[in-house]
């Protein structure tokens, strides 16, 4: 995939999760909700600049202060627990096709792992779905 398209699917993610972000808050749900940061971000300039950014980045995630495959949201409440994971929506308009966003080998782990304990998780697209698993959770 060229870095551009790469971009731009970033930025749809991006965009869902802001939105996310600022429902939570108006919407006051029964419970904790966190997005633990799933990477890292710095402006590399130059090649010794980008190299840099690679072993902080890679030393983080040895240290466990970044851990591949952890969901965009994790909620808490007294009994219990949730997580969700963004994924840009499938998209079609008249000049091309978007595909959805898909689960990484690392989510879909997190994912079973979730499963194996009993952890409530989801995958949503739209602002709806997230909505209705914090109902289905009995958080709103």
């Amino acid at each position: 995939m060229p870095p551009s398209q790469r971009r731009a699917y970033a930025k749809i993610e991006r965009s869902l999760h802001e939105e996310v972000a600022w429902r939570l808050a108006a919407l006051k749900p029964r419970c904790i909700w966190l997005s633990p940061p799933n990477g890292f971000w710095a402006i590399a300039r130059s090649e010794e600049e980008k190299t840099l950014a690679a072993r902080i980045v890679s030393q983080m995630k040895k240290s466990g202060m970044l851990q591949p495959g952890v969901p965009d949201w994790i909620f808490l409440w007294s009994d219990g627990s949730g997580a969700i994971e963004l994924k840009r929506p499938a998209e079609k308009t008249l000049l091309w096709k978007t595909p959805a966003g898909r689960l990484s080998p690392a989510q879909k782990s997190f994912r079973e792992q979730c499963e194996a304990a009993g952890v409530p998780y989801r995958v949503c697209s739209y602002w709806s779905e997230v909505e209705t698993a914090l109902r289905e959770w009995g958080r709103i």
